[in-house]
């Protein structure tokens, strides 16, 4: 079993990103996810964030900080990380370690995240075109494609693919 800290939407925009941060080794997230490992003997480094909507539907969330310090990335994955729901990239303004989602930003999300939810859709991986998960052209790991995407470039690469 995989140990995971659940956040809600509340928590997610309350705190800077950089708290949730998945490479912040020195923030309270890398503590919490250390307490985490060792009290469950959870040998991987995955991500142990659980975002819930307003309806207690899990997601799973990890974040990341460019290098240059300039853009949060935000990946979420249904529950089980088998469905890439989407990814979203943040411009930084000001000081990276104080930088809050902003409603509007916080608001696209939980928009995608319904559609999903409701709807079965999700951006294509490739272009980011509104496609239904459950009929998607092809996938490759979590990703799933449009048909234009799967067809003139994903299907061969995932042919080559091993699996291993």
């Amino acid at each position: 079993m995989i140990p995971y800290l659940i956040i809600t939407q509340l928590e997610l925009t309350q705190k800077p990103l950089y708290y949730w941060e998945n490479n912040n080794k020195d923030g309270e997230y890398a503590k919490i996810r250390k307490e985490l490992k060792e009290a469950t003997s959870y040998q991987f480094d995955s991500s142990h964030l659980i975002l819930t909507d307003i309806y207690g539907n899990p997601y799973s969330i990890i974040i990341f900080l460019n290098k240059d310090k300039t853009v949060f990335e935000i990946n979420i994955w249904n529950f089980n990380g088998s469905i890439s729901i989407l990814t979203v990239k943040i411009n930084v303004t000001g000081d990276y370690k104080e930088f809050k989602l902003s409603f509007e930003d916080y608001n696209k999300i939980m928009n995608k995240i319904t559609k999903f939810y409701t709807d079965d859709i999700v951006p294509c991986n490739e272009c980011g075109k509104d496609i239904n998960w459950k009929t998607a052209a092809g996938r490759y790991f979590a990703g799933l494609f449009c048909e234009k995407c799967w067809e003139s470039k994903w299907k061969a690469i995932e042919a080559k693919e091993t699996y291993n």
